[in-house]
C-alpha cells in the first residue's frame, strides 16, 4: 500500500478508502493524465508504396510496423540472397520496390554486396538505404587520418561509392580511379608521398590491378614504397600469391569487411 500511495502522490493524485466491517473495503484512486496527442496519420503520397527490409527478424518486424504506420507497404527477409531474388522477381513484373532498407552486417551475403546486386538489377532509380549499428563502425570513426591521401581503384561505381564513404569517416582524403591505367597515371604524375596507401581492385577494364601495381613498382623505387592493398572477390592462395608477385603488400577479400579494413588502415597509415 505504501508503494501505491507514493506512486499516486508522485502523479498528483489521491486515494480514497471506504470500508465497512464484515463487508470489505473499496479503494478509489484518482490521478490526472494529459490527453494523448493526436496520432499522426498515414502519408498520402507514400500510401501502399512497397518497401523491402533486410535484417534480423526482430528488427524487420519493428521496421515493418513503423513503415505501415505511415502508409507504406512493407515486406521483409533475413537473407541478402533472398532480398536479391525478391527484387529480381518484382523488377521482372515491373513492380519495383519504392525503397530497399538493408543491414550492413549479415550472415552470408552482407549488406554491401546485397545492395550491389540489387543495384545491378534495378539501376539507380530505386533508393537503397544501408543501415548499421553505431558500434560496428565506432572504431573506424574514432581513427583520425586527417590529411592522409588514399587512392581507391575500383571500376564498379557502387562499390567505389560505398568504400569511399566508409574510408572517408576516418578523415582521410580519398581519390578514386576507374581502372589500372588511370591509377598508374595518378601515382606516377603526382609527387612523392602524395598517396600514403592504394586500394587496388584486380579485375578492371583497360588495365587490371596486377599490371598497374607492377608498373608503379618499376617506374620509381621511391613511389614503389607506397603500400598497395589488393581488393578482390578471389581469395584463394593462388590469388594472394599473384598479388604479392605483382608488388602488392596485402590482400583484402571482397565484399569489404569493416574490421579488416580498420586493421589495414592502422597497419599502413
Amino acid at each position: 500500500m505504501t508503494i501505491v500511495r507514493n506512486i499516486v502522490n508522485m502523479m498528483n493524485g489521491n486515494i480514497k478508502i471506504e470500508s465497512e466491517p464484515g463487508k470489505g473495503s473499496r479503494f478509489t484512486i484518482t490521478i490526472f493524465l494529459k490527453l494523448q496527442e493526436e496520432e499522426k496519420g498515414q502519408i498520402e503520397e507514400l500510401l501502399d508504396f512497397p518497401v523491402l527490409v533486410v535484417d534480423d527478424e526482430i528488427c524487420c518486424e519493428n521496421a515493418i510496423n513503423i513503415l505501415e504506420d505511415i502508409g507504406l507497404s512493407g515486406e521483409w527477409t533475413t537473407s541478402g540472397e533472398k532480398a536479391v531474388e525478391l527484387t529480381k522477381k518484382r523488377h521482372e513484373a515491373d513492380e519495383d520496390y519504392f525503397a530497399v532498407i538493408v543491414d550492413l552486417k549479415m550472415p552470408g551475403m552482407n549488406g554491401i554486396e546485397t545492395a550491389r546486386q540489387i543495384r545491378k538489377i534495378v539501376g539507380k532509380e530505386i533508393t537503397i538505404i544501408v543501415l548499421t549499428a553505431y558500434r560496428y563502425l565506432s572504431d573506424l570513426s574514432k581513427s583520425d587520418y586527417s590529411g592522409e591521401r588514399i587512392l581507391l581503384v575500383e571500376d564498379n561505381e557502387f562499390n567505389s561509392e560505398i568504400a569511399k564513404e566508409i574510408i572517408g569517416m576516418t578523415g582521410a582524403v580519398v581519390d578514386t580511379a576507374e581502372n589500372g591505367r588511370e591509377a598508374v597515371d595518378k601515382v606516377v604524375y603526382n609527387p612523392e608521398g602524395y598517396y600514403k596507401l592504394v586500394f587496388m581492385d584486380i579485375q578492371m577494364p583497360v588495365m587490371n590491378g596486377y599490371e598497374a601495381a607492377a608498373i608503379c613498382a618499376l617506374d620509381d623505387k621511391k613511389k614503389a614504397a607506397i603500400p598497395i592493398v589488393a581488393m578482390t572477390a578471389n581469395a584463394f592462395a593462388e590469388d594472394i600469391m599473384l598479388a604479392k608477385n605483382a608488388g602488392m603488400n596485402e590482400h583484402m577479400a571482397k565484399p569489404l569487411d569493416i574490421n579488416k579494413l580498420n586493421d589495414t588502415l592502422k597497419r599502413w597509415l
